[in-house]
């Protein structure tokens, strides 16, 4: 399994990381009154946003681990997370966007999805 480079920023940018429960239910309409709700799972990929701040050097190697190491996207890797303990495993949701914030410095975007 691939690991989120060592040389990449290892916590998101402060205030831009969040998490969201996974939807776990199912509801059903029945003829009168409220819907009828039940678990669908035990579990779930719970989707997050893990912004990061890096410079040119680190957006090449994180550009380099996005391409070849987890195929643009398509395998899943390991990453540590701020509010889970120990390495979580996750994939993107989508491509990253690169957001240019001064000279020398990106940051980068990231949608995840933390896997069960």
């Amino acid at each position: 399994m691939p690991t989120w480079p060592a040389s990449l920023p290892q916590s998101p940018l402060f205030g831009g990381y969040r998490r969201q429960e996974p939807d776990l239910l199912i509801r059903s309409q029945v003829d009168a009154g409220t819907p009828k709700v039940r678990k669908r799972f035990t579990a779930a990929a719970a989707p997050a946003a893990f912004p990061i701040i890096v410079t040119d050097a680190q957006k090449a190697t994180f550009e380099t681990f996005f391409k070849d190491t987890i195929a643009s996207g398509a395998l899943s890797f390991d990453l540590e997370l701020p509010d889970i303990s120990g390495l979580s495993t996750v994939r993107l949701t989508d491509p990253p966007t690169y957001v240019p914030i001064g000279p020398n410095s990106w940051r980068i975007d990231l949608e995840i999805l933390i896997l069960p």
